[in-house]
């Protein structure tokens, strides 16, 4: 069995008036470093891995969001050292996440509408 080196993640935020993106590389062992310092374009991550992420952007919009990070326009929650959350935190955990409908409109661009459904699609696309 492979253990990985590292792990990738890429994170956009599609959702008006802030449209953004990040993307983490972190080596697979332990670390007290806060998430932050990890964090790097998405252009970076697609380098790394070969991966385009977000092929189906508008190309003015994926060079933009993809070529350029900054960290203050997160927002960054804690967790204490012991690895239990802040009540505010675990709150959220137990809510629904909205997330952008992975449907495509009929001009095949992805659907901006987002949604709370299991399936990651809006009622028009086949969601709940």
């Amino acid at each position: 069995m492979a253990v990985p080196n590292y792990f990738f993640k890429v994170i956009l935020d599609y959702t008006e008036p802030g449209l953004k993106g990040i993307g983490f590389i972190v080596a697979n062992e332990k670390s007290r470093e806060p998430l932050q310092d990890y964090a790097i374009t998405i252009d970076s991550v697609e380098r790394v891995t070969g991966i385009d992420f977000f092929p189906l952007l508008p190309d003015d919009q994926e060079w933009i969001i993809e070529s350029t990070v900054n960290i203050n326009d997160w927002s960054w929650e804690s967790s204490d050292p012991s690895g239990s959350v802040d009540s505010k935190s675990s709150e959220k955990k137990d809510q629904p996440v909205s997330v952008q409908c992975s449907g495509t409109t009929k001009s095949g661009l992805r659907c901006k509408r987002m949604t709370k459904s299991p399936n990651g699609k809006c009622r028009e696309h086949g969601g709940d």
